[in-house]
């Protein structure tokens, strides 16, 4: 979509961006949870990247960074959208309306917080002081695109404020409304009545489809991500599923059930490691300093929980000690490491870390426990540059 308007209004509000303000403006402003449209401005003169549309006591106005000149007053542009973002937020929107009204009417004292609609894929927050479980959620999500199919008509209405108080069934954060501006209310067919600032579809089968990406969260603070690109996701989960069919045999129903038994096994097998690890022998390197002393391991034979053991013990039987445990693992170009100290060491290990660049290493920690990722895999450059700097 394009319109041809006129600059009223340009100030330079960021090293790179103008606030624009124009006679006629078609985007749509952030609000409700939804990023502000997007697109490009043009004139003979200007050329700009439009990065957001927001919207303030004196109305609504345009973020532009310029790519050529800058806008000036009084100057005929035309400004063109953005349309397939536009598309996906308006139905990714429209899909969090039905989903949380699925909800709430499911468990009753759900209620949704904050919303952040997104073009690939969004997020809505709950609140609920009881539990909810991956059934739960996919049982909403079936839910969510039978009303799809369903073609429900969506309408946007616009009332004072006083108005929408007088509808009957409309949801609304009432507080964060003023009295002075108009409401603009979304109708789902006979299922949802919200008071929103976003955009929305005409009807429910402009969405296509939804499907939930991730659930995570504990009474009483909730988290979905979901899509409406639904149709591509489940092909790319499909292609997945037949690979690891493929590869191990176990069918599709009965995967669940094996990484399960997998899961059972880690853990005991886990145990078993930590019984016997304070009986395997380390062959630490060991190097004196003035007030302390250097161990330094490199290996790959021993499990991890193993040598994180060892090191936690080292440093309890000599308080004096700095431990180093580098963790090589199969087909990474990085290494893990951990660098522990005992009581009786006065050392910050993060700022050592911080000045010793050539480790080429992060990570964090704090107090007698750093641990990273680093570049250099061999134990006596480490030790070498630790001498040579306490």
């Amino acid at each position: 979509m394009e319109n041809s308007t006129t600059i009223t209004e340009t100030s330079k509000f960021k090293k790179d961006r103008y606030m624009v303000r124009v006679e006629t403006n078609p985007f749509h402003p952030e609000g409700g949870g939804q990023p502000g449209d997007t697109g490009r401005i043009w004139s003979e003169t200007f050329r700009g990247l439009i990065v957001a549309c927001r919207k303030d006591h004196s109305g609504k106005y345009l973020e532009v960074v310029p790519e050529m000149g800058y806008p000036m007053e009084g100057e005929q542009i035309t400004l063109y959208l953005d349309e397939h973002r536009h598309s996906v937020l308006t139905r990714s929107h429209t899909a969090q309306h039905i989903f949380s009204r699925i909800l709430e009417d499911s468990f009753p004292g759900l209620s949704t917080g904050k919303v952040n609609i997104h073009e690939v894929s969004s997020t809505v927050y709950f609140d609920f002081d009881g539990e909810l479980k991956l059934e739960d959620i996919f049982r909403a999500e079936a839910q969510v695109n039978e009303v799809i199919k369903a073609d429900m008509k969506v309408e946007t209405l616009c009332f004072t404020y006083d108005e929408a108080r007088q509808v009957k069934g409309v949801k609304a954060k009432w507080e964060l409304l003023s009295p002075e501006d108009d409401v603009q209310v979304v109708k789902i067919g006979e299922m949802d009545l919200n008071a929103c600032a976003g955009t929305h579809v005409r009807n429910t089968k402009e969405i296509h489809g939804f499907i939930v990406c991730a659930f995570r969260g504990s009474r009483p603070h909730w988290e979905v991500k979901y899509s409406i690109d639904k149709d591509e996701i489940c092909m790319g989960h499909s292609r997945i599923l037949r690979e690891v069919e493929h590869e191990t045999g176990v069918k599709g129903d009965e995967l669940l059930k094996s990484f399960s038994n997998l899961k059972e096994e880690n853990i005991k097998l886990k145990k078993e490691i930590r019984k016997l690890g304070p009986h395997v022998k380390i062959p630490w390197i060991r190097e004196e300093g003035q007030n302390y002393h250097l161990y330094a391991i490199s290996e790959e034979e021993l499990p991890r929980d193993v040598l994180m053991q060892a090191s936690k013990r080292k440093t309890m039987e000599d308080p004096r000690s700095i431990v180093l445990v580098l963790l090589p693992e199969t087909g990474k170009t990085q290494l893990s490491f951990i660098l522990r100290k005992g009581g009786n060491v006065e050392l910050n290990l993060s700022e050592l870390i911080d000045q010793l660049p050539e480790l080429q290493c992060k990570g964090g920690g704090k107090g007698d426990f750093f641990s990273g990722v680093t570049q250099e895999g061999l134990a006596r450059k480490w030790i070498n540059a630790i001498l040579s700097h306490l």
